[in-house]
């Protein structure tokens, strides 16, 4: 079952998808630009990782989102954290602001991405539709209202 959080995930990250491909790109030819990469290698590995992961997402599949998670974390885990432990210990500079804020965005879209899957995953296995659970699950209704129906014996003559 597709939902709008579905779309939405998927939306940004095709569009994280395309800003770290532009920041490999500036990065290869030299260009300056806000963000930086860590290791170009690494984030060319990551990319193709993060397409795949892009597609199995839009098929909504969970191991799409486990392999989005753990390349996510693999890759901007390591130098978030000691980024988060320069940023408490001393005053931080635009660029080193800018980057946490990339990075971190970089790992919350995954972590979301997984939780949305697995709730949808959960649904399929135990879906609830209100409208059409009153009807076919209320047995206890059904029981008291035929009950109810068979006292109420009035004559037609």
């Amino acid at each position: 079952m597709r939902t709008m959080s579905n779309y939405l995930i998927i939306m940004f990250s095709v569009l994280v998808f395309i800003f770290r491909l532009i920041v490999v790109f500036t990065t290869i030819m030299g260009i300056e630009f806000m963000v930086q990469s860590i290791n170009v290698n690494l984030e060319i590995a990551y990319l193709f990782v993060m397409l795949i992961s892009i597609i199995l997402l839009s098929k909504n599949k969970l191991s799409g989102a486990i392999l989005y998670l753990i390349s996510s974390l693999a890759y901007f885990g390591p130098t978030l954290l000691s980024q988060f432990k320069y940023a408490f210990s001393s005053n931080i500079s635009a660029d080193t602001a800018l980057e946490i804020v990339v990075s971190f965005i970089c790992v919350v879209i995954p972590i979301f991405a997984f939780f949305i899957i697995a709730l949808a995953k959960k649904q399929e296995k135990k879906p609830v539709d209100k409208k059409t659970d009153f009807f076919y699950k209320n047995e206890a209704y059904d029981r008291k209202y035929d009950e109810r129906a068979d006292k109420n014996n009035y004559r037609t003559l």
